[in-house]
């Protein structure tokens, strides 16, 4: 057995415990390591908060505010319930030309879609009674462009207009009909035209006639990337 403080000489080494030794050296590392870490850490904190990183907002350069194409920059648009107009009209939109048979004869009309090239046509004759009564219509520019159609045609307001109408006043009527279909679909009733509306309130705008745009919010604008 060998005491504390004496070599071995076994195999012609000599050995002495090494343990102070080594208990020496780690004090040595773990305080240089300590010292080390905590320089580290001042140096850093500048760019880390704890174990995560300082992130900073990115500005692009290229970013610019733009009008809202959808509410032309007013933030608002026209409330597609009552029109506009605030409230709901009452009657509605009449979907149906009043066509008087006893006085069909020599009456204008229109043709909503081109008919053997021609829009104008005036009628010229009658015959039959009832729903089976049929009219003789003429184009006005062209006398040999005729044909016989049933009278309950003419009260199509998609197929025929009443009256000779230029392309405006056609275009204002499809705008009409347009909205008329919408209002429909809402179950609410469309303001006729040059008619200041009548009724109650619209609910759906509070009786304004406007809402919030649904691209931009009221803002007017919208941001471009």
């Amino acid at each position: 057995m060998l005491q504390q403080g004496q070599g071995l000489t076994a195999l012609g080494k000599s050995w002495r415990p090494t343990t102070p030794a080594l208990l020496g050296s780690h004090r040595q590392l773990s305080s240089s390591s300590s010292s080390s870490s905590s320089s580290s850490s001042s140096d850093a904190a500048p760019r880390y908060r704890g174990s995560s990183f300082v992130r900073a907002p990115l500005v692009s350069p290229y970013k610019r505010a733009a009008e809202c194409r959808r509410c032309g920059g007013a933030g608002s648009v026209a409330c597609g319930t009552c029109g506009g107009t605030g409230r709901l009209a009452r009657g509605g939109y009449q979907k149906k030309n009043p066509v008087n048979a006893a006085k069909v004869i020599g009456s204008k009309w229109t043709a909503m879609e081109r008919t053997f090239g021609w829009r104008h046509f005036r009628v010229l004759q009658k015959r039959g009674q009832g729903k089976g009564t049929f009219v003789l219509m003429s184009a006005t520019c062209d006398e040999s462009a005729q044909f016989w159609v049933n009278l309950q045609n003419l009260r199509e307001r998609d197929r025929w207009a009443s009256g000779w109408l230029q392309k405006t006043e056609m275009q204002a009527l499809q705008q009409q009909r347009q909205q008329a279909a919408a209002a429909a679909d809402e179950g609410v009733a469309a303001p006729r035209p040059g008619v200041a509306p009548q009724g109650t309130g619209c609910k759906a705008c509070g009786a304004s006639g406007s809402l919030p745009c649904p691209l931009c919010s009221l803002a007017g604008q919208v941001v471009e990337l």
